[in-house]
């Protein structure tokens, strides 16, 4: 049987650092797990501190057929270990998830609260689920080193001033947690030993649970007993995916539960309790690397094309776009972006609602062509079989081969011709 075994669990002033080993080939990049918190955890027991590693580790040891060991770890989510591993069999039952975890001690421990975390992207599905619990005054966590790296400061700065605005209109509190959890592991390797899934890993293993368990530490000290990840899907998509309410709803540690929130609603509905609350600005975009939404891609279109439908400014909600906008999204979802198979039921959602609501749309180009569209069949365009075409493709190389070919030759030319 593989083997994980961890060496040392080090919390010191607002860092936890675990040092691991392991005789598992190619799945880790490197040998050190890390977290960093905006307030000291010196005092974090070791069988929470260890959890965040856990808890982006425990897919891997399932998938491996691994042994985890490790002295301490908290007794809840020791306990939901089991649930956990039975959720994703039942997920992936294409794959064998064996494997087991061994700790030396078992330990109870107990938060001293009664308040409520939020992890916080920005979005949609995350703005929705913070105004509908906005009563309850929920911490919200972001994490820096998920869609935006840890190298990319400038990005993360934009990032985090759009959560402390919002957080300052809510009247709540919110905090930052930074990782490595998406880089200290072969992201590539893992996605190749789990390709019969039809996903990727990170989007199907890792980042639900893996994003859930950082927060243990500061769920410990800051009195939280019940944390809430927004869902991104609802039962009738039937989507595999890391965050789903039979794994989110079975995390827990420390005396706090999990609540996979609004997976009664869909995506379209969101973006009606956002727009009925009043004007809140969404960071949608997870293409840009700059922290913003880019208003290019397929999610920021899906987002300006939802708010129109609620006949609400998008500019209103951190989508500034032009006048006219409406041709370049019908142009590029007719001749350049693909929509993925799960993004289609999203623009259904949008296509259903500009229909109820056509009395009220004012951008009535865009109504004539949405209801106009058969969005199933919305990458079968003309134009997008004949980019798929293998004459598109020998076109597209004899090119690039010839301008490769007329390069070379006006340079060796230009050599020849310059005065020695």
């Amino acid at each position: 049987m593989r083997n994980i075994t961890v060496n040392d669990v080090s919390s010191r002033g607002n860092e936890i650092l675990v040092n691991f080993t392991t005789d598992i080939p190619g799945v880790f990049r490197d040998k050190t797990f890390y977290m960093a918190y905006r307030q000291d955890v010196s005092s974090v027991p070791a069988g929470i501190a260890v959890i965040p590693f856990l808890a982006n580790v425990l897919p891997i040891v399932w998938l491996t057929d691994a042994e985890l060991v490790l002295d301490e770890l908290d007794h809840d989510f020791y306990h939901s270990i089991e649930k956990l591993k039975r959720s994703y069999a039942e997920m992936y039952p294409m794959l064998h998830f064996g494997g087991k975890v061994t700790v030396g001690r078992v330990l109870e421990h107990r938060t001293d609260g009664r308040q409520a975390g939020l992890f916080f992207s920005g979005g949609v599905d995350a703005t929705s689920s913070l105004i509908e619990g906005r009563e309850q005054k929920p911490h919200l966590i972001i994490s820096w080193g998920g869609d935006v790296p840890m190298t990319s400061v400038q990005a993360w700065e934009k990032v985090e001033n759009h959560v402390k605005n919002i957080a300052a209109d809510f009247g709540v509190p919110y905090t930052v947690m930074k990782t490595n959890n998406k880089i200290f592991v072969d992201e590539g390797f893992l996605g190749e030993m789990v390709s019969t899934s039809g996903n990727k890993w990170w989007f199907g293993f890792q980042h639900g649970i893996g994003t859930i368990g950082q927060a243990a530490p500061y769920a410990y000290l800051e009195g939280i007993n019940r944390l809430y990840m927004a869902s991104s899907y609802t039962a009738e998509m039937r989507q595999s995916c890391a965050s789903h309410p039979t794994i989110d709803s079975n995390i827990k540690f420390c005396g706090v539960s999990t609540v996979h929130h609004q997976y009664e609603l869909n995506r379209q509905m969101k973006v009606q309790n956002i727009c009925r609350y009043g004007k809140v600005k969404l960071r949608v975009c997870w293409l840009s690397s700059k922290g913003d939404n880019c208003c290019r891609c397929e999610k920021c279109y899906r987002t300006i094309a939802g708010l129109w439908a609620e006949n609400a400014n998008p500019a209103d909600y951190g989508l500034a776009v032009p006048a006219g906008f409406h041709r370049k999204i019908i142009r590029d979802l007719t001749t350049k972006i693909v929509v993925a198979e799960i993004a289609k039921c999203f623009w259904n959602e949008v296509r259903q609602r500009f229909i109820q609501n056509q009395e009220q749309v004012t951008e009535k180009e865009f109504l004539r062509w949405i209801v106009q569209t058969n969005i199933d069949d919305i990458n079968n365009s003309a134009y997008k079989r004949f980019k798929r075409s293998a004459f598109y493709h020998y076109q597209k190389r004899f090119f690039k081969k010839a301008t490769g070919i007329l390069s070379r030759a006006l340079g060796a030319n230009g050599a020849a011709m310059r005065p020695r």
